[in-house]
């Protein structure tokens, strides 16, 4: 069967950018096209109009209640994966964050690491966020290093996770295989990306690869991973807060909450944030995509 072509949302003619969508006609994944070369990337990314460093603030839920919430529900979900600390256990369970953004996946890390040490490397461009993270870092249990890209990493992991990232690589099957040789045996490979997200945005551009369950499951399949679990959550895709036609309790809901902020518990803010997303809500057609994979021991 022949790949499907449609427009790429929000494409207009822009100079640099893809025009069209490539649909896998066996599992209906999705990829730019003319795909962007690497060089071409590099550029976007470099461009001050998709990059700019943040503003240093505390990373506390109040100020981010939602990547909070997300990294609790994030830990959920490869929980039930993680092997039991072993006593002759010597070397700390080592995790890689890669697009790490503000470090929360490792700030609530301490809550799921209990009888067992622990080291988080987290790789993030920009700079301000690295620095907000090791000054937040202060009594969280396990060891800290922040660096600003994967290059001159040499060591291997017990855990890599990659949330947010697997949509804006041109060569998806190069980059996990890259990844896969980062993993301990046994080690643990966590995905969090947009679920076809060219469906519910008016411009989703900067991404590159729009995944399906069934396409992600295969890619990690053939690289090589015992994938124990792959799974869409979110509110649906067709009244999300990430489309205009959310659902108008939704909207008002967010507004009343915004007014109220300094009045509300944090844990309220954290699980309102939670609860208007949907974010441990497993649904079908929901807007993120998560699967969690297995390197084989031998």
């Amino acid at each position: 069967m022949e790949p499907t072509f449609i427009d790429y949302p929000g494409y207009q003619g822009k100079v640099g950018r893809p025009s069209q969508i490539k649909l896998c006609p066996d599992c209906g994944s999705g990829a730019a096209f003319p795909m962007l070369s690497d060089e071409e990337v590099e550029r976007l990314y470099q461009d001050e109009a998709f990059w700019k460093e943040s503003d240093a603030v505390k990373i506390v839920p109040r100020n981010f209640p939602l990547f909070f919430d997300l990294a609790k529900v994030r830990w959920k979900n490869i929980k039930p994966h993680l092997t039991a600390p072993q006593a002759e256990d010597e070397t700390p369970f080592s995790i890689l964050d890669i697009g790490a953004g503000h470090g929360c996946f490792g700030l609530v890390a301490s809550d799921y690491m209990k009888g067992r040490s622990w080291r988080y490397v987290a790789v993030e461009p920009d700079a301000i966020m690295r620095k907000s993270l090791e000054k937040s870092w202060e009594k969280n249990g396990g060891e800290l290093l922040t660096v600003e890209t994967l290059e001159h990493l040499e060591e291997t992991f017990d855990m890599v996770v990659l949330s947010h990232v697997c949509e804006h690589v041109t060569e998806p099957f190069l980059f996990l295989k890259g990844i896969y040789e980062k993993l301990n045996p046994g080690g643990i490979i966590f995905i969090d990306v947009p679920h076809q997200d060219y469906l519910f945005k008016e411009d989703p551009f900067p991404h590159l690869l729009f995944y399906t369950p069934v396409g992600l499951e295969k890619l990690l399949k053939r690289l090589g991973f015992d994938v124990k679990n792959r799974s869409v959550w979110g509110r649906s895709l067709k009244k999300s807060p990430m489309n205009n036609n959310m659902s108008w309790y939704l909207y008002v809901s967010e507004r009343i909450v915004c007014r109220l902020k300094k009045y509300l518990p944090e844990s309220f803010y954290v699980r309102f944030y939670g609860w208007y997303f949907g974010s441990n809500v497993q649904t079908e057609d929901g807007v993120w995509l998560r699967a969690v994979g297995v390197k084989p021991n031998n």
